[in-house]
């Protein structure tokens, strides 16, 4: 899920950077959700939805408004990335007879990095990345 504001420019110009580092750090085929947020904020608007779209065509991706502050899209959003992973799991494990259900509670990393055990959700720690404030 690659987020951005669309009242702010900057967050929509580093989709580009976002997008090309999962690519090239995950599968090839990874599914990405570009998410515009804010929604809510139509008079501060900067990004358009068309402008949007044509950058999730242009990846490949798929995209959605959401507001957080209003709950719009929230649920599906997180919904069609479940779905998505969810369908290409299956889909990666279909020849090896395992079912979804067969997976319960192995650990999701989202951001594996050997050097920097912050980042990977498995371990079992709440810290927050260096990225985040407070």
């Amino acid at each position: 899920m690659v987020v951005y504001d669309i009242s702010k420019r900057s967050t929509f110009d580093n989709i580009d950077k976002w997008i090309s580092e999962l690519k090239n750090s995950g599968d090839e085929d990874v599914f990405i959700l570009i998410v515009g947020n804010k929604c809510d904020l139509e008079e501060q608007r900067e990004i358009t939805q068309e402008e949007a779209g044509k950058k999730a065509e242009m990846f490949k991706c798929a995209f959605i408004e959401t507001s957080a502050m209003q709950a719009v899209n929230i649920e599906k959003a997180f919904n069609i990335l479940v779905e998505n992973v969810s369908k290409k799991y299956i889909n990666k494990d279909n020849n090896s007879g395992k079912n979804i259900d067969d997976v319960k509670g192995d650990a999701i990393v989202l951001n594996k990095n050997d050097n920097n055990k912050e980042n990977d959700v498995s371990n079992g720690t709440n810290k927050k990345k260096k990225c985040c404030k407070n």
